[in-house]
């Protein structure tokens, strides 16, 4: 474990990485992780229990990871009880927290309305959902993040018993910010025509990042599809469908200054490359951008927007994440030839901050017709749905109804088309750890 004070607010799932053959530049062995098996384990039960005062307390750990704990309770032959919003998880005094975390089982009981959710984070200060646990059963997908912390939420105020926590961890990371990023050469499926290389000058101004990777055209003046496929840890639709991919984008230098800068497209990988809906974020609203200057782009897309929940099974597999660029190639500038590059940074899976929004691009509802012209309610969430609810604003004109579509098993809303008139369908959603009440709205519907 490394010992010094940082802080970022940047969240992020990470995964298991594969070699690749390394073009260009040398890749240091020493910064390669070590295979899934861990190396190491921890365990909070009775024997380290905190010391509480007032439902306050705080425990370092025979790590010397200090953990703190809020609105708990001492729990008889077990480590800790927590009321509802009640949590205990690494301070952010540690400084980084458990290297290379590669699995967390919790072992706890709950009232029947009770639910223990984990979180995650670079800092131990700004929070990511990572999902609701269940006794017992081992969960990857905190792979490689640092801090982590366990969240009660039980409002007939019955405690979460947590008798033991098992963390399974590596600690070879090398910082925080790098653990969890995705964008590294010993995760990369696949790069056509490209050198890869790795990038510690010119790098995101976003977080504390001290290295990318760059992407550099080898197909001269060419345009081509310059995919590049990112390994995650395998999981399926079913249990990311609640998060969105986030990455940081350098796009100054990989096409003619004269032209527009072009975005990329993005999609979902399995084993046999990329799949799901590969748009630009100009083409979807399921895709965002802002400009963090110097030349780069901070890009956001819901799972749900790459894969359309409507045309994929929840136990459709997901290994990779696809980021794929025509426009970069050799051009000329005022200083002469130039071979075109960019520089991929900060690629995460998050879940910070719950938000849901509508992303069909049609507002017509025909009456009498099939597929698509019923108008199934295309809908891109970040956070566990816990509840949700729809309605249509007058059903003079159309009725909701729960369909598949596919046979997928994916319950989807559809419009029932009646009578010629406007409609918009409201959608309230109870969101994530917080049970945060999120609402969403189709645009203006027109039965014909």
């Amino acid at each position: 474990m490394k010992i010094s004070i940082r802080k970022k607010i940047f969240f992020a799932i990470g995964f298991a990485a594969l070699p690749i053959i390394i073009v260009q530049t040398a890749f240091l062995g020493a910064h390669l992780k070590v295979s899934k098996a861990s190396a190491y384990e921890t365990i909070l039960n009775a024997n380290n229990a905190p010391v509480l005062t007032n439902g306050e307390g705080s425990m370092t750990d025979d790590k010397n990871v200090t953990w703190v704990y809020h609105n708990a309770s001492a729990l008889n032959d077990g480590h800790i009880s927590l009321s509802h919003q009640g949590y205990f998880g690494i301070s952010a005094s540690t400084e980084w927290g458990y290297g290379g975390i590669s699995g967390i089982t919790a072992n706890f009981t709950a009232g029947e309305n009770g639910e223990l959710w984990l979180l995650s984070s670079l800092d131990g200060i700004d929070w990511s959902e990572v999902g609701k646990l269940a006794t017992g059963v081992e969960t990857i997908n905190a792979n490689r993040w640092n801090f982590i912390r366990f969240y009660a939420y039980d409002t007939s105020n019955t405690l979460v018993n947590v008798n033991s926590v098992t963390i399974n961890y590596e600690c070879n990371g090398e910082d925080p910010d790098e653990d969890t990023d995705l964008a590294k050469i010993e995760n990369l499926r696949k790069h056509d025509a490209t050198n890869v290389s790795v990038e510690t000058q010119n790098v995101s101004p976003r977080g504390h990042s001290t290295k990318a990777l760059r992407l550099t055209s080898t197909n001269g003046r060419s345009t081509n599809n310059h995919e590049t496929i990112f390994n995650i840890e395998p999981t399926t639709l079913g249990k990311i469908k609640h998060m969105k991919v986030e990455f940081d984008y350098y796009y100054a230098e990989k096409r003619d200054p004269k032209k527009a800068p072009g975005y990329p497209t993005s999609a979902m990988a399995n084993a046999n490359g990329a799949f799901g809906n590969e748009k630009t974020i100009a083409e979807a609203k399921g895709f965002t951008y802002e400009d963090i200057g110097g030349g780069w782009w901070h890009m956001e897309c819901y799972v749900n927007a790459y894969l359309q929940l409507s045309e994929n099974a929840l136990s459709t597999s997901v290994t990779g994440i696809v980021i794929k660029d025509n426009a970069i190639y050799t051009h000329d500038t005022s200083a002469g030839e130039k071979v075109g590059f960019i520089i991929i940074d900060n690629l995460r899976m998050t879940c910070y901050g719950n938000s849901a929004i509508i992303v069909n691009a049609w507002d017509k509802v025909t009456i009498g017709g099939t597929g698509d012209q019923k108008y199934f309610i295309r809908e891109c969430v970040c956070g566990t749905i816990n509840s949700v609810s729809y309605v249509i604003s007058d059903e003079t004109y159309g009725t909701l109804y729960m369909g598949q579509k596919n046979n997928n098993g994916n319950n989807i809303c559809y419009i029932n088309p009646i009578t010629p008139g406007d409609v918009v369908v409201t959608i309230t959603y109870n969101l994530g750890y917080l049970h945060e009440t999120v609402v969403a709205h189709t645009v203006t519907l027109h039965v014909q």
